[in-house]
């Protein structure tokens, strides 16, 4: 039997660009006949895609650091290094990806997949760098590294209807007959250790039916296994409440059942982000009908008197909730076929709605330009001040520069002035020998100003 894992922790690294190549072309009777320096090649990615081929993250539990491939070096003659192929990571369809409790990505349908950790790009040879001005660049940059997180992957089960309860009240039972799997089934509390999962046909519908396991008093606050598996009920459309009529009597009513499920779900809602757990369709389904109303269901059939019965039972309490109420047998299979019929035509609703509701335009950024928005400002420190350059193309920069070779820090003393930096220290009365840095972190590069930048 298949472990059932819904949550893992994973470090996933992309693979760093190749450097770039500095060469020079070499021809007879023409032993310097310019720049041939290659690129380098891009480093793989880490890309996760989801498939119905899996049904649990087992596969992550003892393999959690996932690293993809760094890109070749550029190499003479023009060659390019080549590029490294992405790391696809399959993951059952329901993962959502965190990253410090921040969802980055929910993959809710089969192929949808996300870019945890983008590879890095390769560094220019010198070839690409030549132009007008330099026509034999004796440099070239060095690739980019490859992007590296921590992050969260956690299975939430995809299903249309939601079955919730107390334990051994049939909710594995019910699926069995409705779907025609062969969930474990026996009478005693915490049967059910991973949610069940079937598929229903009714009337032409497709929709899935799951159980919540786990669902006692406290579970909202890591009590039994309530929340291990609360999450898996943020996906429904439909929460069904199942009630095992053959356990009541005076001392037990299944109002307080519901009453007490409906706030542990209320407690677990708290920290759901989206969309509220109370405003998912609720219904009431009475099972275990053979045991306590094998002789009036005998007497009336299909067409039973729900209100007769229920009053028969003192059981009147559950129309106050005003759900739609069932009374079903899982063992007989009386009443199946008019709870299939009700939902069917519900999750046929539910689906109209939320697809008019996903049809929004989608935003498009123009990545270029942003790319060339940087800002200066002054820090203030104990001991005097200096000026910071912060933007996505400078700090790239950093990162690909050859600090040693006196080449390349003319081509990024250049690049920093092309797109501006010189001109906006100036305007904010940047003075020679101040400090300035470039770039966030740890590992900015620092120089101090002079009239040559």
């Amino acid at each position: 039997m298949t472990t059932f894992i819904d949550i893992v922790q994973l470090h996933v690294k992309a693979g760093d660009g190749g450097d770039g190549c500095v060469a020079v072309r070499r021809e007879k009777y023409k032993p310097l006949a310019g720049p041939d320096g290659g690129n380098g090649g891009k480093g793989g990615s880490i890309i996760f895609v989801a498939t119905h081929q899996m049904t649990t993250l087992l596969d992550y539990k003892y393999d959690k650091y996932q690293t993809a491939k760094n890109g070749q070096i550029g190499l003479g003659s023009k060659k390019d290094g080549a590029s490294a192929n992405d790391k696809i990571l399959p993951v059952p369809v329901g993962t959502v990806i965190k990253e410090n409790n921040n969802v980055l990505a929910d993959l809710s349908f089969e192929g949808a997949s996300f870019v945890a950790a983008r590879g890095g790009k390769g560094g220019l040879g010198n070839k690409a760098l030549a132009n007008k001005k330099n026509i034999s660049p004796k440099f070239a940059l060095r690739g980019i590294k490859g992007q590296s997180r921590d992050i969260i992957l956690e299975l939430k089960v995809l299903a249309d209807v939601g079955l919730v309860g107390f334990p051994s009240v049939g909710k594995s039972s019910i699926i069995s007959v409705m779907t025609q799997s062969k969930p474990k089934i026996a009478d005693y509390p915490f049967t059910t250790l991973v949610p069940n999962l079937g598929v229903v046909n009714s009337q032409g519908v497709k929709f899935t039916v799951a159980d919540v396991p786990g669902l006692i008093p406290g579970a909202s606050s890591g009590k039994g296994m309530g929340l291990d598996f609360l999450r898996h009920i943020e996906r429904v459309s439909i929460i069904a409440h199942i009630i095992d009529l053959s356990v009541f009597d005076n001392n037990r009513n299944p109002v307080d059942d519901i009453k007490v499920i409906e706030q542990e779900l209320a407690f677990y809602g708290q920290h759901f982000r989206g969309e509220s757990l109370s405003d998912k369709k609720r219904i009431i389904v009475l099972n275990k009908a053979d045991v306590v109303l094998s002789e009036a269901l005998a007497s009336n059939g299909s067409k039973y008197n729900l209100n007769k019965i229920l009053q028969d039972l003192n059981l009147e309490e559950l129309e106050s909730f005003g759900w739609q109420i069932f009374i079903v047998s899982a063992v007989t299979h009386f009443g199946i076929a008019d709870l299939e019929y009700y939902l069917s035509g519900e999750i046929v609703n539910i689906r109209k709605k939320i697809s008019k509701q996903s049809k929004i335009e989608p935003k498009v950024i123009n990545i270029s330009a942003k790319q060339r928005e940087f800002y200066v400002k002054k820090v203030i420190t104990k001991t005097g001040y200096y000026w910071q350059i912060i933007g996505s193309l400078p700090e790239l920069w950093v990162e690909q520069i050859d600090w040693n070779n006196q080449d390349a820090v003319r081509f990024f003393s250049k690049s920093l002035e092309k797109i501006g930096v010189e001109k906006s220290l100036q305007e904010q009365g940047v003075r020679i020998g101040d400090e300035v840095r470039v770039g966030k972190g740890d590992t900015p590069y620092i120089f101090n100003w002079n009239e040559q930048f």
